[in-house]
C-alpha cells in the first residue's frame, strides 16, 4: 500500500443515508466502509449478535457488500463503538466480498456499461 492507501477503525455517519458505517480502509481519498442498519431488507442484510453503538441493545444489520465512497460523504464519527468478538467473522466474510462503487463512480462504470452495450446492440444488427 502507499501512502495515501493504509487500513482504519472507524465508525462515522454517511452524509446521505443518514447510517453509520465502519470505514476499515482508505484508498486515496476514497473510503471502503460497510454500512450499519436498524433494517433487515427482508433478509438481505446480515444481522449482528451485538449492536455495535454502546448501550444500544436494539437488533443491528450489516449490508451484505462492503462500498467505496469518497471521503467527504461522511460526517462525524463515532467513539466507543465496536463489533462485538462473535460479530467480527460475519464481518471479515462481507469484507471480502466485491466492493460496490457508490455516487459519482457508480454513474461513470453504469454509463460505460451502457456504452459498451449499445456497441453490442449495433454490431449485431450489421
Amino acid at each position: 500500500m502507499d501512502k495515501d492507501n493504509h487500513p482504519m477503525n472507524t465508525f462515522a455517519r454517511h452524509k446521505k443515508s443518514g447510517h453509520p458505517n465502519w470505514i476499515y480502509e482508505k484508498r486515496g481519498k476514497k473510503y471502503i466502509h460497510i454500512g450499519i442498519t436498524h433494517d433487515s431488507d427482508d433478509g438481505k442484510n446480515i444481522p449482528l449478535e451485538k449492536n455495535p453503538e454502546p448501550g444500544n441493545d436494539s437488533q443491528a444489520y450489516i449490508k451484505p457488500n462492503p462500498e467505496e465512497s469518497r471521503k467527504e460523504n461522511f460526517k462525524e464519527t463515532y467513539s466507543g463503538w465496536k463489533f462485538a468478538d462473535e460479530d467480527k467473522p460475519k464481518v471479515k466474510k462481507v469484507q471480502k466480498k466485491p466492493i460496490i462503487k457508490t455516487g459519482k463512480e457508480k454513474k461513470e462504470r453504469n454509463d460505460l456499461n451502457v456504452h459498451i452495450l449499445n456497441r453490442q446492440l449495433l454490431q449485431r444488427a450489421i
